[in-house]
């Protein structure tokens, strides 16, 4: 589970992947609700695009219930009551199925889902600039983004570290080559 703040648009992109863990969502749950900062931000994307579920019922509904009454807990636990809209991106059968039912237990709460960028942009009343979602969400590793412009920057950086780090290894392996050369010599 990774995320990537964005505070100029009150949005927080929450990235899920691999084989759903109920641990994980837990740890993941309870760090975001320790933050205080997350509490003020009213417009929450979830990608759920890249996540797998245990086909199995019972595994499931068990995975299920958990994060309902882990949702419970965590609105519980909030001191201070926003509107927060929360959008769950779904492109599979048992994902949105899995929306579907958790979102039944919330129908005071603004839960949605949908499979494209255009419906995110604007359930969530999110700028054009947001037109490139699909790469945005992609890139997220952790970070922490003033707004999606902004998102070019932060790519860029990533490719001048990775840059540096394929020279220097470059040049490790090439001193390296030098000496034992020398020394075969």
């Amino acid at each position: 589970i990774t995320y990537a703040l964005f505070p100029d648009d009150q949005l927080i992109i929450q990235k899920f992947e691999g084989l759903f863990s109920p641990e994980e969502y837990g740890r993941h749950s309870s760090s975001l609700l320790k933050n205080l900062q997350m509490q003020e931000y009213s417009k929450i994307l979830i990608d759920f695009r890249k996540i797998e579920f245990d086909s199995k019922v019972d595994t499931f509904m068990q995975n299920l219930k958990y994060m309902i009454a882990n949702r419970k807990e965590m609105n519980s636990i909030m001191k201070k009551k926003k509107s927060v809209i929360r959008v769950f991106w779904v492109d599979k059968p048992l994902p949105t199925a899995a929306v579907q039912l958790f979102s039944t237990h919330f129908t005071d709460e603004q839960y949605h889902h949908c499979s494209t960028v255009n419906a995110i942009i604007s359930l969530l009343h999110l700028p054009p600039s947001y037109d490139n979602l699909d790469e945005i969400v992609d890139k997220i590793i952790w970070s922490h983004i003033t707004n999606s412009d902004e998102w070019s920057k932060h790519t860029l950086t990533l490719c001048i570290i990775h840059f540096f780090q394929f020279i220097k290894v470059e040049f490790i392996i090439c001193i390296n080559n030098l000496f034992w050369k020398s020394f075969f010599s």
